[in-house]
């Protein structure tokens, strides 16, 4: 999944600087993810919700 959406960034702008701007983007989106998923499991809540989040 990680390399279609590198793909399709790669595909909206052939200038480096675009890219590699849409490439922080994805991994701020990513990490946030990463972070909201790790505090779900800490906090142990329910299995209905964490399939909701």
């Amino acid at each position: 999944m990680a390399d279609l959406l590198l793909l399709m960034m790669g595909a909206l702008s052939n200038d480096v600087t675009v890219f590699s701007r849409y490439a922080g983007f994805y991994k701020c989106i990513q990490s946030s993810s990463d972070v909201t998923a790790w505090c779900i499991n800490i906090l142990e809540t329910s299995l209905t919700i964490k399939l909701i989040v």
